[in-house]
């Protein structure tokens, strides 16, 4: 008799939980992405960074050092992705299905240059690429 009354206490939180999830995540649903911009302070390179009609990510792997070879997998990998958001591969339909090509209808492009596999050299190749490319993403 416990255990019936535990599993329905379960399932009501679980369906009380996904209600007010629900409830919480429709408004993004109703209202475009420039309603909620409206109004809203910089923050980092937005919304300069996705003027124009290409936006950039940015990335310092180790191409050349101990790590080398992991770098070089590691910058296949982020070219294959981009390749694939710009393109509007099957894949991408998949994990988000009303996406389109690009990255909200713009070209995305990898930005990359070797960090050497040194942590003050990725820093400074990071605010580069923030300062004078004005990326909107890093990896």
């Amino acid at each position: 008799m416990r255990d019936i009354l535990k599993d329905e206490q379960r399932r009501r939180l679980l369906k009380t939980g996904a209600a007010i999830g629900a409830g919480l995540g429709a408004p993004s649903l109703l209202l475009p992405a420039s309603a909620w911009a409206e109004g809203r302070p910089p923050i980092g390179t937005w919304p300069a960074g996705s003027s124009g009609p290409t936006v950039y990510a940015g990335a310092a792997y180790p191409l050349t050092g101990t790590y080398a070879a992991q770098g070089a997998d590691e910058l296949k990998g982020a070219q294959l992705a981009v390749e694939h958001i710009n393109n509007g591969h099957p894949l991408m339909k998949v994990m988000s299905p009303k996406t389109k090509n690009g990255v909200l209808g713009k070209k995305l492009e990898l930005l990359y240059a070797d960090s050497g596999a040194k942590p003050n050299n990725a820093v400074q190749i990071a605010q580069r690429f923030i300062s004078e490319n004005k990326v909107v993403v890093l990896t």
